[in-house]
Order: structure tokens, then C-alpha cells, then sequence
């Protein structure tokens, strides 16, 4: 998810993140789910440029996709903690933060579409399994 997304919530409501306990634990899921988020990125890609490593298989990816999915739900419910606990309603539209799940689960439907009609080249590109 965007990380700047969070920036207006961090620097408009500085003071209640400071001072109330409740925003602590928002602040920490959300710093958690940024570094994996991050992490796992990093070495999907890393792994599938290089060919080696865990993600350099077509299940791995797969499940690498997934957990980027997730942690992108795990960051909308982030979302609607931090509406609860300011207490106002949650109008999901005009709120950035939403766009990325929208953009993600559609970006890999093509994607798979585009790997299904060339599947045969995705193989050559994975190394061979021993």
C-alpha cells in the first residue's frame, strides 16, 4: 500500500498519537505491516530477477502475491481502526488508501490472464526444479 497514503493521518493527528494509548497499537500494526509488506516485495523481486531463491517458482510467487494481498486488507482494516478510534464515519470514497486493493486485485487478474497465454515462456524463465 502506499506509505504516503498514511501521512496525513500521522501528521494531522500527531498529538492523538502521541498521547493516546489506543493509537500506539495503530501505529505499530501499521509500522509492521509497511515492513513486511516491504520485505516480502523486495525479495519476490529480488529472487525472481536472480532466478534462485525462494520466490523463483511459480507456486512461491503465487503465495508471495497472496501475502502482499493480505497484508493490503490487513492495512484497510488498519484504516477503518484509525476511523474508529477517532470516531467519525468511514466514506471509502475519496480515501487513496482504498485505491491500491482495487488496483492490486485487477492488475493481477491481467497479469494472470497475460501469464496463461504465455505460460510456456514463464517456465523457460523459472529454473528447473530438482
Amino acid at each position: 500500500m502506499c506509505i504516503g497514503s498514511w501521512f496525513p493521518y500521522i501528521l494531522q493527528y500527531a498529538d492523538e498519537f502521541i498521547f493516546d494509548p489506543g493509537f500506539t497499537v495503530v501505529i505499530g500494526q501499521l509500522a509492521v505491516s509497511l515492513v513486511l509488506f516491504g520485505v516480502i516485495a523486495y525479495f519476490m523481486a529480488k529472487h525472481l530477477v536472480e532466478r534462485k531463491g525462494i520466490f523463483a517458482s511459480g507456486i512461491a510467487l503465487t503465495v508471495g502475491m497472496l501475502l502482499l494481498g493480505g497484508i493490503i486488507l490487513w492495512q484497510i482494516e488498519i484504516d477503518n481502526l484509525v476511523f474508529a478510534l477517532l470516531g467519525t464515519t468511514i466514506e471509502y470514497s475519496g480515501y487513496s488508501s482504498y485505491y491500491p486493493w482495487r488496483l492490486y486485485t485487477s492488475g493481477n487478474a491481467v497479469m494472470l490472464i497475460y501469464l496463461w497465454f504465455k505460460r510456456r515462456d514463464l517456465m523457460y524463465w523459472f529454473p528447473v526444479s530438482k
